[in-house]
């Protein structure tokens, strides 16, 4: 058994070794170089094609995080819950950081009133994707004014906690960042090499879209956007990557199913597209910037934050099929324009999000709670 007051426990329920994970694991290594036992915590739920362990379990293993899977089999499944306590008792984390709305609704359960731990969730935003889903992110907006602490990863996201009754005094910001090592590789030979596998000739025009297939990313507003782009612009192409359902391949689109490694993917792309209908922050938009790819997105939720008008790119209204087929047809009129969006957007989301400075305030969040401050908290009920 561990010493009371070391270990910090990260939990988040997901399929896969994404871009939140990813963070969670930078996260961990942050804090174990500043004397903290960080452990990440996966609930994991096998489903048919997904493999037996979770992807981030042997990521974050690879890269020197402890790492557990915790079994997950049913939406309202008790075993996950029962799991958790039994892990809370063996490990005695000083922290409980929760990652999104399952993980915050089994840790407030699993934790009860009887164990003394400080609960902390970040909150990534809420999708309303099903009724399930829904029924979920209710209990999770009922919760979280309970919790000690609330990360926003957007002000955008940090003024919806407040008006969800989050006191403002127990909300943090700290932003999305990007990757160390984001910007490590040969852009253009990743490029070359993406382009070259598409058969695609050059010069010619590529839209990209990264993402998952679920309403609140607004994959169907783009498939609607880019039959007029396309009619005007017959060279141009449209790169989908993230979805695992393919739907039947319309002319110009290309289905490139999931990829572990998005920035050749990327570096191939003219302009990346964001056509979300909601976004706290919007990682797809910061990871295209990163690599000097120009972004058109929604204005909506966090993106106006990332994608500066007129520097990164081009901010369009949410859901305008129309609006938005007419921003990228202007985009793809002037490949100077892209150029510039390109290398300034770069420079402004690396001065803003660089790693270095952002990792240093989520250790700065866990020494604070490390003052022995613990009995004056007032999130508890």
């Amino acid at each position: 058994m561990k010493q009371a007051g070391q270990v910090v426990m990260f939990l988040r329920s997901s399929g896969e070794c994404a871009g939140i994970e990813r963070r969670l694991i930078y996260i961990s290594q942050a804090l174990t170089a500043a004397g903290f036992q960080p452990l990440l915590g996966l609930l994991y739920r096998r489903r048919p094609g997904r493999p037996d362990e979770h992807p981030a379990v042997r990521s974050a293993s690879e890269q020197g995080v402890p790492a557990v899977q915790i079994p997950d089999p049913a939406p309202w499944s008790s075993r996950a819950g029962g799991s958790l306590r039994t892990m809370f008792r063996q490990e005695r984390p000083l922290a409980l950081h929760c990652n999104d709305y399952r993980s915050d609704v089994l840790a407030w359960a699993a934790r009860g009133s009887w164990l003394d731990i400080t609960l902390l969730s970040t909150c990534h935003g809420h999708t309303g994707a099903t009724a399930r889903v829904r029924v979920y992110e209710l209990l999770d907006r009922l919760l979280l004014p309970r919790f000690d602490w609330v990360v926003g990863v957007s002000e955008y996201q940090c003024r919806l906690l407040r008006r969800w009754g989050v006191p403002a005094e127990r909300i943090r910001y700290l932003p999305n960042f990007i990757e160390p090592g984001w910007e490590v590789g040969d852009v253009g030979a990743w490029r070359a090499e993406t382009r070259r596998r598409l058969g695609l000739a050059e010069g010619q025009p590529v839209l990209g879209y990264f993402g998952r297939d679920s309403r609140e990313k607004g994959l169907d507003i783009l498939l609607k956007a880019f039959l007029p782009i396309h009619r005007e612009r017959p060279d141009a192409r449209l790169l989908v990557v993230g979805p695992e359902r393919w739907p039947p391949a319309g002319d110009g689109i290309i289905w490139a199913g999931f990829q572990p490694d998005i920035r050749p993917w990327l570096s191939a792309c003219d302009l990346v597209i964001v056509p979300s209908r909601r976004e706290a922050f919007g990682l797809s938009a910061l990871e295209a910037l990163a690599l000097g790819r120009p972004v058109i997105a929604s204005r909506v939720g966090g993106l106006p934050e990332i994608v500066r008008e007129g520097v990164g790119g081009r901010l369009v209204p949410p859901g305008d099929a129309a609006e938005l087929a007419e921003a990228v047809l202007e985009a793809l009129a002037a490949p100077e324009r892209l150029e510039e969006w390109g290398e300034a957007g770069r420079r402004d989301v690396w001065s803003r999000y660089r790693a270095e400075a952002v990792l240093p305030q989520w250790v700065e969040l866990y020494r604070t709670l490390g003052l022995g401050q613990r009995g004056k908290r007032t999130g508890r009920v």
